[in-house]
């Protein structure tokens, strides 16, 4: 709380003003930045025996103080605020008086929290500090049990606030600080471990009224979810402040030097022509065509994967077809082989139906390059994966724990392709000890494929934990990548501890039907998007009487960029109750 500060600091819940004679002697911000406040008036404030004195001392400095301050209601004090915005707002060691119960404590620490947040300049911070155990975060040492704790990150959470950091307390930093008001008396109370809580504004996760909408592809329009049509317009493989596109540079540069070959660029759509005749199935996601409605006014951008949102207007109808995004892009190599005389690199977003799982998502971005046998020096298949793995190598700081093997499976193909050899290139984490697979090497019509998993690349080489935040929009994520050509460090998290919320839900299955899971996911991902990180069977079930069989799974909601509260999550998961039984005729129990 004494770090160095541009605006406006303000201290709220003062006893004896001595946490602010301390920070205005620090010299971190001048005293004529710092206003403190307390609650009390200026008549009972004596009560506390160096209160006078360190008043004095303050208003020798310069510094602003006000009695009667509610730390609950600073956003309406007109008098103390006069249109201000404050870049830190402290409140140490917040208490509702006497001896309360955590409820009480909760109650005030999300109201000053939802007062505090309207004061706060768009990127400040609010500091809060709490007694051992308070905060009921992994921090606390020992941790309390969650109900016995006040909970400080899920009251924030009510107010789009984010736990930034932790520090510890340590009151012997501060020279001529006292801690007083241990049951609102003039007494001092246990400061040893005791915790600095940092917040910062950020996005809160809402509950979306639409979950479908349209795009345009080949002047057709189709039904796309809201969740996909989000990810199918970032194109942040080409965003240059990105991680995923570094590393695809990274990659190509590497590749260019490694190989002594040079690559040309195009572009391929990421929709394909279905293969399946009934319209639906597991592997891909498929997009149903719609009547199209264009205004003759609108103007529609074109999209770098030839999609783009469709405009209000008039109605144009149309016959009903399909088409399905990719789930790889060697689906759309077949075409491009015969005659190709050159080097070729592509990439863009992929999409397949997938269980919901913390470190797997239904879409994900690939790296494909095609280098043709005349354009190489030589067509030995392993000499050229051993290529591709060093290039590889050169990213991580331990390239020894990059495999290179012959794989038991073949990749999402076309039915023509005749794939004669295949190796995976997979990473092993030391730590877990897992093997992720981050590339392949294929051999198919006298062309060598390498088909990279960006996503993963990026998650291992920058050591970001969860591939969601890939898709941050956060300037936190943003900030830490925003030179292109700066050596690749190690990510920073902005948020830590972030809630995490589970809930269940219980159904009997619709009568004569097979319960198709893989659809469930894909609602769970309409409605919820990438909030529900996880969903685990608890049980399955049959009646005896009925015969009826029933299923019970848990949800389990958490962001890792944005602010998510208790009720959010519970209006999540009651929206996607009555999804999942509409569109899949369960009957809720």
């Amino acid at each position: 709380m004494n770090r160095q500060a541009e605006g406006f600091v303000l201290l709220v819940g003062e006893g004896d003003f001595s946490l602010s004679l301390a920070l205005s002697q620090h010299g971190k911000f001048g005293s004529d930045q710092m206003i403190s406040t307390s609650i009390e008036s200026r008549d009972s404030i004596c009560k506390h025996q160096a209160a006078l004195s360190n008043m004095k001392s303050l208003q020798d400095k310069g510094v602003k103080i006000y009695f009667e301050v509610d730390a609950r209601q600073l956003h309406s004090d007109q008098c103390m605020l006069k249109n201000k915005q404050f870049s830190r707002i402290v409140f140490n060691f917040p208490h509702s008086g006497g001896k309360s119960n955590h409820k009480k404590n909760r109650t005030l620490l999300n109201d000053f929290f939802l007062s505090a947040s309207k004061v706060l300049e768009e990127r400040g911070q609010i500091m809060v500090t709490l007694c051992k155990g308070q905060g009921g975060t992994p921090a606390d040492k020992p941790m309390r049990a969650w109900h016995d704790s006040w909970q400080v990150v899920s009251m924030a959470a009510n107010s789009s606030l984010i736990l930034r950091e932790i520090i510890s307390f340590n009151a012997s930093e501060y020279s001529v600080y006292n801690s007083v008001g241990y049951r609102s008396q003039d007494k001092g109370f246990n400061t040893d471990g005791a915790l600095i809580h940092v917040f910062e504004l950020s996005d809160s996760v809402t509950v979306p009224s639409v979950f479908t909408t349209s795009l345009v592809y080949n002047d057709q329009h189709y039904s796309c979810s809201q969740y996909l049509h989000d990810k199918l317009h970032r194109n942040i493989v080409e965003d240059m402040g990105h991680p995923l596109s570094h590393i695809k540079t990274k990659l190509l540069d590497h590749l260019t030097q490694d190989l002594h070959i040079s690559f040309s660029s195009c572009s391929l759509p990421c929709f394909i022509p279905p293969t399946y005749t009934d319209g639906h199935d597991n592997k891909h996601f498929i997009l149903k065509q719609i009547p199209s409605q264009i205004s003759d006014r609108s103007f529609v951008p074109e999209a770098t994967n030839n999609s783009s949102t469709v405009a209000n207007g008039d109605t144009r109808h149309s016959h009903t077809s399909h088409i399905q995004i990719r789930t790889s892009l060697l689906e759309q190599t077949s075409a491009m082989l015969e005659g190709l005389d050159k080097c070729i690199v592509t990439s863009g977003i992929v999409a397949k139906p997938c269980v919901i799982s913390p470190n797997k998502l239904p879409v994900h971005h690939e790296l494909l390059i095609i280098c043709p046998f005349n354009s190489l020096p030589s067509h030995d298949f392993d000499s050229f994966s051993q290529k591709v793995c060093h290039s590889l190598g050169t990213l991580f700081h331990t390239p020894e724990d990059l495999q290179i093997s012959k794989s038991a499976e073949i990749c999402v193909t076309d039915a023509e392709m005749s794939i004669e050899d295949k190796r995976d290139i997979t990473f092993r984490q030391t730590a877990s000890d897992e093997t992720l697979h981050v590339a392949s090497v294929v051999l198919l019509n006298n062309c060598f494929i390498v088909i990279y998993n960006l996503d993963k690349l990026t998650c291992l080489v920058y050591g970001i934990d969860q591939p969601r935040l890939l898709w941050s929009k956060d300037y936190r994520f943003y900030g830490q990548f925003n030179d292109e050509l700066k050596q690749l460090t190690k990510f920073q998290p902005f948020y830590i501890y972030p809630m995490t919320f589970h809930h269940d839900i219980s159904f009997w299955e619709k009568d004569g039907e097979e319960f198709e899971e893989m659809k469930m996911y894909e609602i769970i991902c309409e409605v919820a998007g990438d909030i529900v990180n996880k969903v685990e069977l608890l049980d399955k079930y049959e009646d005896n009487n009925t015969q009826q069989r029933g299923r019970c799974y848990r949800f389990t909601y958490v962001s890792y960029d944005k602010a998510l509260s208790y009720i959010t999550s519970w209006k999540l998961q009651s929206v996607l109750r009555l999804e999942i039984s509409k569109r899949m005729g369960i009957t809720l129990r």
